[in-house]
């Protein structure tokens, strides 16, 4: 596809559109990056009860009425 019809778009709208397409010409040219892993702290001790994910998340709705 090497067109597309903006006929009829106001000149702001066709112009945002013509700056999208670029910058996606641009990401697909550009080397995709490389992530490094992170390496997140670990603390090692012991199960004193188990949680259910009700549990942990009960207070979520209550948040900031404090």
């Amino acid at each position: 596809m090497r067109t597309i019809n903006i006929d009829g778009f106001p000149e702001p709208y066709a112009r945002a559109v013509e700056r999208m397409v670029e910058s996606l010409r641009q990401q697909l040219k550009a080397k995709p990056k490389t992530r490094k892993r992170v390496r997140l702290p670990v603390r090692h001790g012991k199960v004193l009860v188990e949680l259910t994910r009700e549990e942990i998340y009960r207070d979520v709705g209550r948040m900031g009425t404090d």
